[in-house]
């Protein structure tokens, strides 16, 4: 029963950066079916997450990072098809964006760590909320100029915002108590998950989109050698019960300041031309970076494992 806590808490906090704030404001084609659907996939690939944390021992930010990677291109190249490029995104572009953009260093890096290591103390809790309310509304602003079919006024704006945070708030609650007990899966939820992604992967994945075989297996075996050095060289255990450090319920309240920045920015950044260069900005920065943070991974684990 924790363990599905723990995965439920994981895949709504997933769900919350990687489709919630990605996507900024509210759509038209909003429905609840699409919400349970996204919601399914992002428990998924939390649970396949959580396995790859426990079973290769990760600890340190580069070992983190790759898990993350490992989470976006599962959800990216296995449940959906977008890693093998789309037409907003043509391949190779498509391989760090949004797998290792958003999803790894968005998602993982800063919905997971960062906001665990920001609860320790009041004032990292509000500059953490205060940045992600910044960076929301600046994100949301150049949506609404990039896509000019989004129609959504400030006001359904700020009643969008509040309820993802309050959510996001619940979620880190539900996730604190769940990952603090050191956690575990056996070989048989291990298999069990290998082959059903396996079997995904053959005959959903794969004859829609063929190339898929050529990309993503050495996609993941560069993750797999990296993490199996890792773990060789890590003590048993993995950093979440230390990131499940209890905090007060009214730490996570400093959080509720984002829609106030968020929809302030968005209010007053309509009559801001050019507001599209900043969506391809962000959307190409965070692209670098992630894929900075991947090679850096990577050769910090490898390295590491030689020196042992």
């Amino acid at each position: 029963m924790r363990k599905c806590a723990l995965v439920f808490s994981t895949g709504l906090i997933f769900w919350l950066v990687s489709e919630g704030l990605f996507y900024g404001l509210p759509r038209s084609t909003d429905s609840a079916m699409a919400y349970a659907i996204t919601g399914a996939i992002y428990c998924y690939s939390a649970w396949l997450f959580l396995i790859v944390v426990s079973h290769f021992n990760i600890k340190s930010l580069p070992a983190l990072f790759l898990a993350g990677g490992f989470f976006g291109w599962m959800v990216e190249g296995v449940l959906i098809t977008t890693l093998y490029g789309i037409p907003d995104t043509p391949f190779p572009f498509s391989i760090p964006v949004t797998g290792l953009s958003w999803h790894a260093l968005l998602s993982v890096m800063i919905g997971l760590y960062a906001t665990r290591l920001a609860l320790r103390n009041l004032k990292a809790t509000f500059r953490l909320a205060a940045f992600i309310g910044v960076f929301w509304g600046l994100w949301a602003s150049s949506w609404r100029v990039a896509d000019p079919t989004i129609q959504v006024d400030a006001e359904l704006f700020f009643s969008y915002s509040v309820t993802l945070i309050f959510l996001f708030i619940t979620a880190h609650l539900l996730w604190q108590k769940t990952a603090r007990p050191p956690l575990t899966f056996n070989k048989w939820e291990i298999r069990a998950a290998i082959s059903i992604t396996s079997l995904w992967f053959l005959f959903v994945t794969v004859p829609q989109r063929p190339m898929a075989v050529l990309v993503l297996p050495p996609l993941l075996a560069l993750i797999y050698f990296a993490l199996r050095k890792n773990k060789v060289q890590e003590e048993p255990g993995n950093i979440l019960p230390e990131l499940a450090e209890k905090t007060p319920v009214s730490r996570y309240l400093s959080f509720m300041i984002v829609p106030l920045i968020a929809s302030g920015i968005y209010e007053n950044t309509a009559a801001i031309p050019n507001l599209e260069y900043l969506f391809i900005g962000i959307i190409v920065s965070t692209g670098c970076i992630g894929s900075w943070a991947f090679v850096a991974s990577l050769i910090k684990l490898h390295k590491s494992g030689t020196s042992e």
